[in-house]
């Protein structure tokens, strides 16, 4: 039974490795959770630029086929029809509001993880670890019962 205690480092280098891999990996639940987070915020950026679009699309075709939207854009820009007088004051801005903010330009992120030599020095330290305390362990106890 002596003998079969070196290998149990053996199993904490394997066990050590595929936990690390599976948790913190290249493809690990970290960096899964990471791009499904990035996934949504893209998803939520893309509704929000169809939302706007639908909006200007609106507005194009309500400048296309309404006259009075012409001529209400016409007013907001200081023009008006035959007949009409304007009482222009100085030093207040128009009521022109203009939104013409297209949406935003998002770029997906790179998934944080620990490399795989990273988790392979990793593992290798904790078995070597585990191997040195097992053998100072046999050492102390072998010195001990020599007496």
């Amino acid at each position: 039974m002596s003998f079969c205690k070196y290998f149990i480092p053996i199993w904490v280098i394997i066990a050590v490795y595929s936990l690390l891999s599976l948790y913190a990996g290249e493809r690990g639940i970290l960096a899964y959770e990471q791009l499904n987070q990035e996934r949504e915020r893209l998803l939520a950026n893309k509704e929000a630029l169809r939302l706007r679009n639908e909006e200007l699309e609106g507005r194009k075709n309500a400048l296309l086929y309404d006259s009075d939207t012409i001529a209400a854009y016409a007013r907001e820009l200081g023009y008006g029809t035959r007949g009409e007088r304007f009482i222009r004051i100085v030093g207040i801005s128009g009521t022109r509001k203009q939104d013409n903010a297209p949406g935003q330009v998002l770029i997906a992120g790179e998934p944080h993880y620990i490399p795989q030599a990273t988790i392979r020095l990793i593992a290798l330290g904790s078995g070597v670890g585990l191997l040195l305390c097992l053998l100072v362990y046999d050492f102390l106890g072998k010195g001990r019962t020599i007496a």
